[in-house]
């Protein structure tokens, strides 16, 4: 069975895949000095929270967390 825990890295893979997006272009909206760097990222078990969420928000994604009763958007003021 497929298990419903996901790691970051995977996660990003993911949203890459379903937009199509590689990882030079990742590396250019995320203003990355190479596309190493995005490598390195997806590679790592220990991504920071904040370059999870900036690498999804780079592809338009937005990070929800939710209980059914209360929700924020992670990355946001609000």
């Amino acid at each position: 069975a497929a298990s419903d825990v996901y790691k970051r890295q995977d996660v990003v893979r993911a949203a890459m895949n379903k937009s199509g997006v590689t990882q030079v272009e990742l590396q250019k909206a995320l203003n990355l000095k190479s596309q190493s760097s995005i490598s390195t990222y997806l590679k790592s078990d220990s991504m920071k929270v904040d370059t999870f969420v900036k690498m999804l928000s780079a592809m338009g994604y937005k990070v929800i967390v939710t209980n059914g009763e209360n929700e924020w958007t992670v990355g946001t003021e609000e």
